[in-house]
């Protein structure tokens, strides 16, 4: 598409209360949105900023979110206007663009996102490219490259298209150069993707990223800017290594015979050869992982002069605070939890209703952290690290990227130092996650999950363990390993709980069960 529409009459139809009142139903029903558990009372467009300022093809609305119980949220939608064929050719071949259309007839204006327009995304990129800026009305747009950028962008034309993997953000690959990923929830502060991607990039001592090429920033007075928008080098891959430990899954499960038992978990000397045999090509994929993941801690750990990467002792008030965020999210997550088993029926309520049962168990596991000093060191990590968050490349090795952290925290405990283990359990429970989407079905099925996680796990830790073995970060004391990885399991399984509550309702067994079998253990 080119210039769809005359700026005029974008911003008289973003004016008109008929599109405040479509903007509710339209956010709910996006995969970037992070509210969905709870009642939307109000959606406005607080502030929107023509873009690109010399002759706007859209506006970078700002929609401000007001639920029935809690805190607003802010938004990111740009807005653009369509009209006639090319308005009817998003109604029929892109409706999940359209955020309102303006009549019934054909040709009717379409109010939509403009990220589906290729127009508005090469606009981005050059805006990046050109360190420019756009004001809006008590807003101003503020694009940079980085030193990277020529290097990473290369020469001649770079074709937008939408990255068609559902996340909470929006990304737009340029060719096989360059990725912008926008990030929908808009929090004012230092964002640690953009903070670490470029930290990371210009280290160099961890190579297996997307290496930072610019950013997107909005700029109010007497605020902290927000990141909108960072540009990375886009890196060629076979998908993420989510979607590549489930082909394999998916491989093993057309090979388990009928009454074929799994090997069990328990002598792993004698059995690793028939585990090695039945699960070979995830144990090998676990492996590098667990040697990846390793190294990325290390760069994080690596002395530094920069305050907001050097490493940190794990004080007995630094545990203390830590588990007191572990009791108030427990509180959090059970409290939704209840609400949530009020509209469930009586089939779908035993898993959630077991954990609540059990609280008290899930919460001194928490309280063993606090129970002991600690050795271990405080460092900047992912954050929110699974399956997910890895690209698989065709030679069988990973890409780390989203350095966002978990989206359901604040951008200060986003921005937190801890300890790198907390990545250790992410990974571990999406092993998990993997073995419960996978591996399902039936009792002979899920056994076979329980054993192939089993394994996968020891293969992925041990060779974790193997490459930061004598890191300073590491805990040095008997038994501090396991009472560390114990909580922060259990806590991630947690906060699992809450985002499917939000997210994915379907999903709550996964989390439900992954509690219940780590409380038991």
């Amino acid at each position: 598409m080119t210039q769809l529409t005359s700026a005029y009459a974008l911003h008289e139809a973003l004016r008109q209360p008929s599109l405040a009142e479509a903007l509710p139903a339209y956010i709910r029903e996006r995969r970037w949105f992070g509210g969905k558990s709870r009642t939307i009372a109000r959606a406005q467009i607080r502030d929107a900023v023509p873009f690109p300022a010399s002759a706007p093809l859209a506006y970078l609305c700002f929609v401000q979110i007001s639920y029935a119980e809690g805190l607003d949220d802010c938004y990111l939608l740009p807005l653009a206007r369509a009209e006639g064929l090319q308005a009817d050719a998003l109604r029929e071949d892109m409706p999940q663009a359209v955020v309102r259309s303006q009549g019934d007839t054909l040709g009717a204006p379409a109010i939509f996102d403009a990220v589906y327009d290729p127009a508005f995304c090469q606009a981005l990129l050059d805006a990046i490219g050109g360190a420019a800026r756009a004001p809006g009305l008590s807003l101003a747009l503020v694009a940079e490259p980085t030193s990277s950028f020529a290097r990473l962008r290369g020469q001649g034309d770079l074709a937008p298209r939408i990255s068609k993997a559902e996340q909470s953000n929006t990304s737009i690959i340029y060719g096989d150069r360059l990725i912008l990923k926008l990030f929908r929830r808009i929090v004012a502060g230092q964002n640690p993707d953009l903070e670490i991607g470029r930290y990371l990039t210009e280290q160099g001592q961890f190579g297996q990223i997307a290496p930072v090429a610019g950013a997107i920033t909005i700029e109010e007075q007497g605020a902290e800017p927000a990141v909108l928008g960072m540009l990375m080098g886009f890196v060629p891959n076979v998908g993420d290594a989510w979607g590549r430990m489930l082909e394999l899954l998916g491989e093993l499960r057309g090979q388990i015979g009928p009454g074929q038992q799994p090997p069990p978990s328990g002598d792993g000397a004698a059995l690793a050869p028939e585990a090695e045999r039945l699960f070979a090509p995830t144990l090998g994929a676990a492996r590098t992982l667990g040697q990846r993941t390793a190294e990325l801690h290390l760069a994080l750990a690596a002395p530094t002069d920069d305050p907001a990467f050097a490493a940190e002792p794990f004080g007995a008030d630094v545990a203390a605070a830590d588990v007191a965020a572990m009791h108030a999210l427990a509180d959090r997550v059970f409290a939704n939890a209840r609400l949530w088993l009020e509209r469930q029926p009586e089939a779908d309520r035993a898993d959630v209703l077991a954990i609540l049962a059990g609280e008290q168990a899930i919460r001194a596991r928490f309280d063993a952290l606090a129970s002991r000093p600690l050795t271990a060191l405080r460092t900047r990590a992912h954050g929110d690290y699974h399956l997910g968050q890895v690209l698989a490349l065709p030679d069988g090795d990973f890409v780390i990227i989203d350095f966002e952290g978990e989206p359901a925290r604040s951008l200060a405990e986003r921005r937190a130092k801890r300890s790198p283990l907390r990545d250790v359990a992410g990974m571990l429970r999406s092993f998990d996650y993997a073995a419960a989407t996978a591996l399902t079905g039936d009792a002979q099925l899920e056994s076979w999950g329980r054993s192939w996680y089993a394994w996968v796990a020891a293969a992925f830790l041990g060779s974790y363990l193997r490459t930061v073995q004598g890191a300073a970060f590491m805990p040095q004391q008997q038994g501090e390993f396991d009472v560390l990885l114990d909580a922060f399991l259990i806590e991630k399984a947690v906060y699992e709980l809450q985002y499917e509550l939000d997210n994915r309702p379907d999903w709550v067994r996964i989390p439900a069960q992954g509690i219940l079998r780590l409380v038991q253990s």
